[in-house]
């Protein structure tokens, strides 16, 4: 394997996006929704906050959009653990194509 696909394949894996109400929590999952992206993706509720996490390549330009409508973004493992562990799931699985079909209706 060469350098550059190994740096491939470590860029691709879940991204945490942190939103911090609603509203923009809508925005952003309609903006990734009408890019028509083809990642799972998993929806939580804190007492403070919604959480999606996305199985996808951070490099893809869509994911830094995404970036703008939400108040932190990390890959760390720890976050997403913890918020696997103790925030509400709300839609595991398809979050992004769920909430977006029921959002343009």
């Amino acid at each position: 394997m060469t350098l550059s696909t190994l740096q491939r394949k470590t860029e691709k894996g879940e991204i945490l996006f942190v939103f911090k109400n609603s509203e923009d929590l809508t925005d952003g999952i309609i903006f990734l929704f009408n890019k028509k992206p083809l990642i799972t993706s998993s929806l939580y509720k804190t007492a403070n906050d919604y959480r999606l996490i996305i199985n996808a390549d951070e490099r893809w330009p869509t994911m830094k959009r995404l970036s703008e409508f939400s108040k932190f973004k990390t890959k760390s493992y720890i976050h997403i653990a913890v918020t696997r562990e103790h925030a509400k799931p709300l839609i595991l699985n398809n979050a992004v194509k769920i909430y977006g079909k029921a959002f343009l209706k």
